[in-house]
């Protein structure tokens, strides 16, 4: 459908002046008819100017043809999405219904509703969608272990419809999947940007279930021989209250048994402390013991391997002047049986005092993370005339796995010691602890590159640290234990620094900042993984206090050497490649959800790896007898392939690699397979959440009494966002009225000429 309308160039006003004159013009002209000529010509001349300034009036008219187009062909879509993970079971909607069947009754309503005028799609889904026809939806059982609202609402906006299309989502809002609720709102946002409403049906209530949960602070552990390590439980509970056992076993064999009792919502913390005397990978059990009406006990268990080793870590420390931190940091990590250590000092201009630290063989180790028992070590010393050639040799800086820069360093690092000590760390899998802040007065641009944040000087400041979220995670940094009462560190004496370390790179991981009087939160304590090792950068001088408190903070007086005493084990254990070791097999995860692939990393050094790519064995319940997986090389970086056991089923697995060299502690991993039980745990519906995604949508939420709203709805915004397209053509924009105006001006200047008036 087409019609005519007028829309001016120029206002009406002026239109009608240029018009008025032209008509004035032409009248005039009109009146003076030269005597030569007869009055049928001259009118004729006339009226050919006339219908010439006529027609470009009518441009500047702009007279435009409006035709109506139709929409596109076919109905606009309605995806009816169904709920049916395991939480769906649960009999909360009244008359003794499930979810599921509430659900089902809601989405065949509104199929049979709508189908005249929609194109409805009805589908069940978990962490994925899936067709069904209405009459099949009852005979579904709501099985699935893991709800993925974000991936289902982008499977159902996959599809661009022209038509327009809406999604109802008919579920209890349960988000257990690896994405959180940001991505499941980010999936609504995209809805609206598609001009996809999301109409959104909450079922359910909020329902508690019975159940104890056991976490462990940290599931891998590096001890020495005969050296105590902990395993640190959590355990969280609903629903009941009441005294259970903890039960720590090793290898199939109980050996320890705790009881704990669990009130109100608290959760409740205890240790467990192992060792042993042989190097070698051993798989510890954690279980504690299930509740009355406990609907599944999946979660009341986790596996803990700690890795012995019979040779201890090898630390070298280099500082610029004595300081008291390097004094105190030397006694600690000497009276430590799990560390061997080196120190050079830098006394005078050309004196640097070299210690070493030897053990005594046969002597009693100290417990972890305590005050050490007395060790009995040899010290011998040597005086060096230059710390030049310290880190020159790469091959005598491959017999360290951690090294640790103090201040005023600039005497060991030259640009060629720089460069051996990048090749060690991002090679050879050694760590570098800068405890003290920046090691040089001025960084190169190559040490810069090393640290996991930028240094800027200031003046001298004092602070304390405070914890993030990934300190309180981490094993090693003070109050990060569930036992630990507060925040520690903010009680510790104060530190003092005289540079910022700020903008931390991109795979930085902050694990404590300034806490000032200004209230600044530059981070202090920070690391990132460099090629096969790390860096750890610690802002601030003084430490040294932490080892040396005052009579009303000795119960904090173990902090200092369990602080340092984890951080350099975690170091060794967590690197890719530790240095000694030719090849080394990680697990990604110690332990994996049923139905997730598990896979691992293998790293090789490139003097191993020219004798060829070992086979993984793989052992297990899941598997009749012993299995062997080919590594595959990991794109972007050589000497590390990666290892896909696949879906296992549940239970405990090792992995070693074939052919090891004899005595590596890191050719075996051992994880385990548990089934996904977040689905059954956690029953409580999330109205609230399911009304954010509708408002984000451009949605509503639906009215199970009133299902028609949601046509009315929908065809309202459809009107509202898809507005009545038309498409617009200026009637002069044709050939033909190109060629009427070209013939009339010239056919007024031909008889015009022919008259003699040109």
């Amino acid at each position: 459908m087409s019609n005519l309308s007028l829309e001016p160039l120029i206002s009406p006003v002026q239109w009608a002046a240029i018009a008025l004159a032209a008509i004035i013009v032409i009248a005039v002209y009109a009146a003076h008819r030269p005597l030569a000529l007869s009055r049928f010509r001259w009118g004729l001349i006339v009226l050919l100017m006339g219908l010439s300034i006529a027609f470009v009036l009518g441009v500047m008219l702009n007279p435009t043809w409006v035709t109506v187009l139709p929409p596109p062909a076919g109905k606009p879509r309605l995806t009816l999405l169904v709920d049916a993970s395991c939480s769906m079971a649960t009999p909360d909607a009244g008359n003794e219904r499930t979810r599921f069947d509430f659900a089902c009754e809601v989405a065949k309503r509104l199929a049979e509703k709508n189908t005249d005028e929609y194109d409805v799609r009805l589908c069940t889904f978990t962490d994925r969608t899936a067709p069904v026809e209405p009459g099949d939806l009852a005979g579904i059982p709501p099985k699935g272990l893991q709800t993925d609202l974000s991936a289902v609402l982008r499977e159902a906006l996959a599809e661009e419809q022209p038509q327009g299309q809406a999604v109802v989502l008919v579920s209890d809002g349960i988000q257990n999947a690896a994405a959180g609720v940001r991505d499941v709102l980010d999936a609504a946002h995209l809805a609206k940007a598609m001009t996809a409403p999301i109409y959104s049906l909450a079922v359910g209530s909020d329902v508690t279930v019975t159940d104890i949960a056991l976490q462990l602070r940290s599931q891998t552990e590096l001890a020495f021989i005969d050296e105590e390590a902990a395993i640190a439980a959590t355990i969280e509970h609903q629903g009941w209250e009441g005294s259970t056992d903890v039960i720590l076993s090793l290898e199939g064999h109980e050996s320890e048994r705790q009881s704990v009792r669990l009130v109100g919502d608290a959760p409740a913390t205890l240790r467990f402390p192992v060792k042993q005397q042989k190097p070698g990978l051993y798989r510890y059990d954690v279980r504690v013991e299930s509740a009355p009406g406990e609907i599944s006990a999946a979660n009341n268990a986790a596996s803990f391997v700690l890795r012995v080793v019979d040779q201890p870590i090898r630390a070298l420390m280099l500082e610029g002047k004595p300081y008291w931190d390097a004094k105190f940091l030397i006694r600690t990590l000497t009276s430590d049986a799990i560390f061997d250590l080196d120190s050079i000092v830098h006394m005078t201009e050309d004196r640097f005092l070299r210690q070493s630290h030897p053990r005594q063989k046969g002597v009693a180790t100290a417990a972890s993370g305590t005050a050490a028992a007395p060790i009995t070590r040899t010290t011998q010393w040597k005086v060096l005339k230059s710390g030049a050639g310290v880190l020159a040799d790469a091959e005598q800086l491959r017999n360290y796995q951690v090294l640790l820069l103090g201040r005023e360093s600039d005497s060991f690092l030259d640009e060629n010691t720089q460069s051996v000590l990048r090749k060690w760390i991002v090679e050879d899998g050694g760590s570098l602890i800068c405890y003290r802040g920046s090691p040089t007065a001025r960084l190169t641009e190559r040490m810069a590159r090393m640290l996991p944040v930028r240094v800027t000087p200031q003046r001298e400041a004092r602070f304390r640290m405070k914890p993030t979220d990934s300190g309180r995670a981490s094993s090693w940094l003070p109050g990060s234990d569930g036992d630990e009462e507060g925040d520690v560190l903010s009680v510790l004496p104060m530190l003092t620094a005289d540079a910022r370390s700020d903008s931390p790179k991109p795979a930085a991981v902050i694990v404590a900042t300034a806490l000032t009087a200004d209230g600044s939160s530059n981070p202090v304590v920070t690391y990132q993984s460099y090629g096969a090792g790390r860096v750890v950068y610690v802002e601030g001088s003084g430490m040294w206090r932490w080892a040396f408190l005052p009579p009303d903070q000795q119960a904090h007086d173990s902090i200092y050497h369990g602080m340092w005493h984890r951080l350099l084990a975690w170091l060794v254990s967590s690197t890719s490649l530790p240095p000694g070791e030719l090849m080394a097999l990680r697990g990604d995860k110690v332990t994996f959800s049923e139905g997730e692939p598990a896979t691992a990393s293998l790293f090789i050094r490139a003097e191993a790896a020219a004798r060829g790519v070992p086979n993984i064995e793989l052992t297990g319940p899941g598997l009749p007898k012993p299995k062997q997986y080919t590594p595959a090389p990991s794109s972007g970086e050589s000497g590390t392939f990666r290892v896909v056991f696949g879906e296992l089923p549940e239970g405990r697995y090792l992995a070693k690699i074939v052919d090891a060299p004899s005595g590596s502690t890191a050719a075996e991993i051992a994880f385990d397979v548990r089934g996904f039980v977040r689905e059954q745990l956690d029953l409580r519906a999330r109205p609230a959440l399911m009304a954010r995604i509708a408002e984000e949508s451009g949605g509503a939420i639906v009215d199970p009494g009133n299902l028609d709203a949601i046509r009315s709805h929908f065809r309202n915004y459809l009107a509202a966002s898809r507005p009545t397209q038309i498409r617009r053509t200026p009637a002069w924009d044709r050939w033909w009225a190109l060629v009427g105006s070209f013939t009339l001006w010239m056919s007024s200047w031909g008889l015009r000429r022919m008259s003699g008036l040109i």
